[in-house]
């Protein structure tokens, strides 16, 4: 007989600006994902307002982070609202964008906004992507806590915007009757790294002895603007080099093997390509994003196992000026024996 699945609203955690909100989930059941819905509206004042850098896909940057949290004290997924955006769109795809937000950018009426996201445990892309799903009737608690920013966030900062009824509420998908075993996981900031400038090499020491599912790489200036600053990453142990790749073919790469929709703001007014409109924003380009991709065919058998090295080394190589470098890590421990 196979499992029982079951889909539930939980909980909703309300907007507080510059405060952390938390809520206790459910346990008993394989959690699968979570489904997070960020609804609500904003309104832009008359002055000192940057209405015109408030478009779709903006709403994500009011949170400041999504952290869960297993057994009191374990952060099994840390991340910032536009980094799972990002990491929706490298494993998912294109989402549809809520449209109530740029294009009537110079209005001072409300626009609402209406967005979901993915928080899986199941492992994206995998052939058995239950593997790393996540059996909550071992855990003595689990928690999701969501750290509120600004609205001036949503604008890169000097807007006076109000708010109203702006909530993110946290859905479950989980089952019954999964039996595993089932490997553990986590989503964590390795590092990060400021002050960038052209030429430079940049490394990191990650830790070792579990397995790396891949890396989600951010450049950004100094005012929160996206940009394309490295050329080339590498991945090595000592002299053995697991991956050394542009960035460039990288990403092209991916878009080719997922058939992902394009993400340029180019194509908003081209009228043969209307129907990717609504899944495309002046914000929605990749610049300054990238997607280490470490499940090449989708077994967790190829995953990079760290067990027994030395050491573990991120590189990177710019080719442009950037202030931060934000590194996210996905890592996955094995059952050994």
């Amino acid at each position: 007989m196979g499992a029982r699945v079951s889909i539930r609203t939980q909980k909703t955690l309300n907007y507080s600006s510059g405060n952390r909100v938390g809520e206790n989930l459910g346990r008993g059941a394989v959690y699968r994902d979570l489904i997070l819905r960020l609804s609500g509206s904003i309104t832009s004042g008359t002055t000192g307002s940057n209405k015109d850098d408030i478009e779709r896909g903006d709403e994500w940057a009011l949170i400041s982070r999504i952290d869960i949290i297993a057994n009191g004290d374990q952060v099994i997924r840390s991340v910032t609202g536009e980094e799972l955006q990002w990491l929706n769109y490298f494993w998912f795809g294109p989402r549809r964008l809520s449209t109530a937000l740029g294009n009537n950018a110079d209005s001072t009426s409300a626009k609402a906004f209406d967005s979901t996201l993915i928080m899986p445990f199941r492992m994206p892309g995998s052939v058995k992507p239950m593997d790393t799903a996540l059996p909550s009737h071992l855990l003595s608690n689990l928690r999701i806590e969501v750290t509120w920013a600004a609205t001036t966030a949503m604008d890169g900062g000097g807007g006076v915007h109000t708010t109203s009824g702006i909530k993110l509420v946290a859905s479950s998908v989980e089952s019954v009757g999964d039996d595993g075993p089932f490997f553990g996981s986590r989503i964590f900031r390795a590092d990060q790294l400021s002050t960038l400038s052209s030429g430079q090499e940049k490394q990191i020491h990650l830790p070792v002895g579990n397995m790396y599912r891949g890396f989600l790489l951010h450049t950004y200036t100094s005012g929160g603007v996206d940009v394309d600053a490295i050329d080339q990453i590498v991945l090595r142990s000592g002299m053995n080099r697991l991956v050394d790749i542009k960035t460039e073919p990288m990403r092209e790469a991916h878009l080719l093997r997922t058939n992902k929709r394009p993400t340029t703001v180019d194509l908003v007014a081209a009228a043969d390509v209307a129907e990717e409109q609504p899944f495309i924003s002046p914000d929605s380009k990749v610049n300054g994003w990238y997607w280490l991709d470490l499940l090449d065919n989708h077994k967790m058998s190829e995953l990079v196992d760290t067990f027994g090295l030395s050491e573990l080394v991120l590189e990177t190589t710019m080719d442009a000026t950037a202030a931060t470098l934000d590194i996210l890590a996905f890592e996955v421990v094995p059952i050994r024996g």
